[in-house]
C-alpha cells in the first residue's frame, strides 16, 4: 500500500520527509523498522509533533529550546498524538530493497505537494 501511495505522491520515504509530514499533520499511516541499535536522532519540542531533522526547523516554528531524542522514539511519540496507525516492519522486510529509506516512511492524507 505504501509503495502505491508513494508512486502517486501520497507517500514519503525516509526520516526527514516523514518527520516533516508528521509535523504538518499529513501522515495517514506510518511504517517503521525496528532497529533497537539505531543511532538516528531527531530534534523535538514539547508538543507531540514538534520534531525535525534540525533544531533550526523547530525554532523557526516557534519551538523554544528543542532537544535531541532517538528518531524512532520521537516518531512514535509524535504519531501517538494523532489518529494515524503505526506499522512495524518485520525484520525480513525492513532489510529488503523494498523497505523505506532510513527504515521509515508514511502514507499521506493528501498529495505530497499539498502536504510538504
Amino acid at each position: 500500500h505504501w509503495r502505491t501511495q508513494l508512486a502517486h505522491d501520497r507517500g514519503v520515504d525516509g526520516l526527514p520527509a516523514t518527520m516533516a509530514a508528521l509535523r504538518d499533520g499529513a501522515v495517514a499511516e506510518m511504517l517503521l523498522a525496528d532497529h533497537p541499535t539505531s543511532a538516528a536522532t531527531a530534534w523535538i519540542g514539547p508538543g507531540g509533533t514538534d520534531l525535525a531533522a534540525g533544531a533550526a526547523e523547530l525554532t523557526e516554528r516557534g519551538v523554544q529550546d528543542p532537544v535531541t531524542d532517538r528518531a524512532d522514539a520521537a516518531l512514535a511519540r509524535g504519531l501517538a498524538t494523532t489518529d494515524a496507525p503505526l506499522y512495524f516492519l518485520p525484520a525480513d522486510l525492513a532489510t529488503s530493497t523494498e523497505a523505506p529509506r532510513d527504515g521509515v516512511g508514511a502514507a499521506l492524507r493528501f498529495q505530497r505537494e499539498a502536504a510538504i
